[in-house]
């Protein structure tokens, strides 16, 4: 074969183009698409071509900047060791081979799966919230239990919860709670709490529309993510809330967010006197503290009631979303074996998170 030549550096700014390109064009589906479309189906109109069309073009175009980004990478790590100390901004020549080889190595190492470009949705998708829709597109999860029997949904939300694996493991590691109880609180808000797909999502006013964003919908002005942001917490950067909203829209934003509300929760039994069981790594009952609402509403809530409990009393759980994790432990198990093994790195374009201070306990590292 023929030596092909690019250079990585201008393929990386035409990535980030193509970024921004996809960025708006989401945010015109959201807010012009799909109320249109709503309205047409509404009125008896017939849309399915309209809808299969644009759904092509959405995909090819969401997809566009991770294919040239890797192509980029692919001619440098074709070019060797090194780089034969060439200059930024020129030509890389190397064999057609050796870069379709390095580039579908590093398509095989993805971390997210991703639908080829002009994929259109599945004909007979999972029933699931829009936040997490996009599951429909990814492969099936790698492992599963013999004889398991999960629905259409918890198998989608399976594949969603491998492909950010890394995420999960790697905030609740530095949070010091359960994996799983992350994983609880998207699925039960994914499968138990769907918001159809075409609806409009404008961005967040505070008292008008929806109030929450992202995988695991955290309401984006509540009084728990303000304290988390706050002293004497403060467990992340303090964002206004447009800032918090497009961070929440993002599956790592949304996974951070849900790992530092948990883990203030489990700070607060920690460190809150009289002295009660942890809670690090009671799946139910850290969705009941994250679904919130009466004596867990906020964090200055929930010291006062961990004041007012007798010493040593453990805490119970009876929300909808608690009482939906106790009884599907086989499915966050399942969870649980898509990162076995798996030692977590900071998630991409996100600082690494600060090592959680020691706690007394005996609670066992997850994994």
């Amino acid at each position: 074969m023929a030596d092909v030549s690019a250079v990585p550096e201008n393929l990386y700014r035409y990535s980030d183009v193509c970024t921004q390109g996809a960025e708006q064009l989401q945010t015109w589906v959201r807010t012009v698409l799909a109320p249109t479309l709503m309205a047409y189906q509404n009125g008896g109109g017939f849309c399915e071509p309209i809808d299969g069309r644009i759904a092509t073009q959405v995909a090819a175009a969401y997809y566009t900047d991770r294919d040239v980004r890797s192509v980029g990478l692919a001619f440098q790590q074709a070019d060797g060791p090194g780089g034969g100390g060439r200059k930024p901004g020129t030509p890389i020549s190397a064999p057609e081979a050796a870069v379709s080889s390095a580039l579908e190595r590093l398509q095989r190492e993805g971390q997210v799966p991703t639908p080829a470009p002009g994929m259109p949705p599945p004909s007979n998708p999972a029933r699931l919230s829009y936040e997490l829709w996009d599951a429909n597109f990814l492969p099936p999860p790698s492992v599963l239990p013999p004889g398991s029997h999960f629905s259409r949904e918890q198998l989608a939300v399976l594949s969603w919860v491998e492909a950010h694996k890394n995420t999960i493991l790697w905030e609740a590691r530095a949070r010091n709670i359960d994996p799983k109880a992350i994983v609880a609180a998207i699925a039960w808000e994914a499968i138990e709490n769907p918001r159809p797909l075409m609806v409009p999502v404008p961005p967040f006013v505070p008292g008008i529309g929806r109030n929450s964003s992202g995988p695991g919908k955290v309401h984006v002005d509540a009084e728990v993510v303000k304290e988390i942001e706050a002293p004497p917490y403060g467990y992340l950067p303090a964002r206004s809330i447009p800032e918090r909203d497009a961070v929440l829209h993002t599956a790592e934003g949304s996974i951070k967010y849900i790992a530092a509300i948990m883990g203030a929760y489990a700070d607060v039994v920690d460190n809150t006197k009289p002295p009660h069981p942890p809670i690090r790594y009671d799946v139910p009952v850290l969705t009941n503290v994250y679904h919130g609402g009466g004596p867990q509403k906020d964090l200055k809530t929930w010291v006062s009631t961990v004041q007012g409990k007798p010493e040593n009393e453990n805490f119970r759980y009876g929300n909808d979303m608690a009482v939906w994790a106790a009884r599907n432990g086989d499915f966050l198990n399942a969870a649980e074996r898509l990162w076995q093994g798996t030692e977590p790195t900071p998630p991409p374009d996100l600082p690494p998170p600060k090592a959680p201070t020691p706690t007394p306990g005996s609670s066992p590292t997850p994994r």
